[in-house]
């Protein structure tokens, strides 16, 4: 998993990286949104982390813009600010969670660790949805070659028709 770092001061940016690289995941970082964009068209990103208020393009900005790229990657907001309308505005910009700079050291490995299960659960049911139709296909195939299906094919038939319709959804 690569975790993008959007931090415009040094210090807590390194802080942050080291502490993704301590969890085991692979990063890149830039120091405003700007930089960031350009970065997300450049690598796949599995998660961000992204400061609120940074020069050239401010957090809430860059989730607006990076979500039109990635509409399926969570972003994990980081701000010296506790209001909570600065953290209702972060959510409604399409941040999945928000965590305190100052509470970095104590939220962020819990806080990573949900985006990253958000962001494999997303990954696992795009294949699911990519493999659905070559398994529909095998299916339609199967219900042509059985012909007349007994009771039993036929309820199983009737369950895979029902989770074809839900995997669609």
């Amino acid at each position: 998993m690569r975790v993008l770092v959007v931090e415009d001061e040094a210090d807590m940016r390194k802080l942050v990286t080291r502490y993704v690289e301590m969890l085991g995941y692979q990063h890149v970082t830039a120091e405003n949104g700007v930089k960031a964009l350009d970065l997300a068209r450049k690598f796949p990103i599995d998660v961000v982390l992204s400061d609120v208020e940074m020069p050239e393009m401010d957090g809430i900005t860059f989730v607006t813009r990076f979500k039109q790229i990635a509409p399926f990657v969570p972003v994990v907001m980081l701000s010296g600010q506790r209001e909570i309308a600065v953290v209702l505005t972060c959510i409604r910009a399409g941040a999945l969670d928000f965590v305190e700079k100052e509470r970095v050291v104590e939220d962020l490995e819990i806080t990573l660790r949900k985006a990253i299960a958000v962001r494999q659960r997303e990954l696992a049911l795009r294949t699911v949805r990519e493999n659905a139709g070559a398994v529909r296909n095998l299916v339609d195939e199967l219900k042509t070659t059985l012909g007349a299906p007994t009771a039993q094919q036929a309820e199983l038939l009737t369950r895979l028709d029902r989770l074809f319709e839900l995997m669609k959804s």
